[in-house]
């Protein structure tokens, strides 16, 4: 045992000073043997600690591919012995994930085993944690990497800061036309994935913040009228008005075919709605079902008064 522990011994101070002495190489495979060393020895927070300076140290020193190498590790260590994602587990995968050059092969591998072990922990959704999914979509967005970050923000339940990289990446990338779709689909996507609050902060941030949206209700584009009062009618449960809806923005919504595709599923999670599995199509299936649900969730007064201010209000 004693022997054991003076090659550890021995290890270390060789370590400390190849890093003394620069030498790169050295230090990584050092890094490397003292990680399963410690490994050995159940030493597993002392073994990821090492693995996680050295990786920065070696980030520093531009030597990606052994500094890779070493996130790798770290992620293996976890896979065998972690079952809880904790903040500070969180924050380090978040800077390891910084520092790798994006266009890296290995990132793509360190992101989706980060995603896949944290969404195997305990209370954790199976998209994986929304605190790491946030750190990966902050560090895309600073790299200007929108549609990475963008899908990295779906699962992070942040819908302030989505709206506002939305908002950058509409004015970047997109087309001045194409500003109330970039907000339809984000919109629809979180509510197919229950992320309702995300998508209320989302649609009121980004409807704030893009000058060329008037304030409102009523909005100075028909869609985004149309998803101000989904949001409504998901919080309400009100399938009435979710009929409505549909019925009236059908021209809007007919635009992008992937937006029928998400509505069916939003109708199916929060009215009950059966999807549709063959002709009728998906207005049709949806006004049918609201005659077999009747007058569950309105009332007459209700009713008429949802109505007036759809057909009266708005567009």
């Amino acid at each position: 045992m004693s022997n054991n522990s003076g090659g550890v011994k021995r290890l270390e101070e060789k370590l400390r000073l190849s890093i003394e002495r620069n030498d790169l190489y050295e230090a990584h495979q050092l890094y490397n043997t003292l990680y399963y060393r410690y490994a050995a020895k159940n030493k597993h927070d002392v073994a990821r600690d090492l693995l996680y300076k050295g990786a920065l140290h070696l980030f520093e020193h531009e030597e990606t591919g052994s500094a890779a190498h070493l996130c790798l590790l770290y992620l293996e260590s976890l896979e065998k012995n972690v079952h809880e994602v904790t903040t500070e587990l969180a924050e380090i995968l978040g800077k390891m994930h910084h520092e790798m050059p994006k266009e890296m092969p290995e990132l793509e591998s360190f992101e989706n085993r980060a995603i896949t072990w944290s969404a195997g922990c305990t209370g954790v959704p199976r998209f994986g944690s929304k605190e790491l999914r946030f750190k990966f979509a902050m560090n895309y967005w600073e790299e200007k990497m929108f549609r990475d970050s963008r899908q990295h923000f779906l699962y992070s339940d942040d819908g302030q800061k989505f709206g506002e990289m939305l908002k950058e990446f509409v004015i970047l990338c997109g087309r001045p036309e194409e500003i109330d779709l970039f907000l339809t689909q984000a919109v629809l996507q979180l509510l197919c994935i229950k992320c309702e609050k995300a998508a209320e902060d989302m649609f009121n941030t980004y409807t704030k913040i893009i000058s060329k949206i008037s304030p409102g209700p009523p909005y100075n584009y028909p869609i985004i009228n149309f998803l101000f009062f989904l949001l409504r009618a998901v919080k309400e449960r009100r399938l009435i008005l979710f009929t409505i809806l549909c019925d009236n923005y059908q021209p809007s919504l007919k635009k992008d075919a992937s937006f029928l595709k998400y509505l069916e599923k939003i109708s199916e999670i929060y009215f009950g709605v059966p999807a549709v599995q063959s002709k009728p199509g998906f207005f049709e299936n949806l006004m049918q079902n609201l005659f077999v649900n009747d007058d569950s969730d309105v009332t007459e007064g209700s009713r008429g008064q949802g109505s007036n201010m759809l057909v009266e209000d708005l567009d």
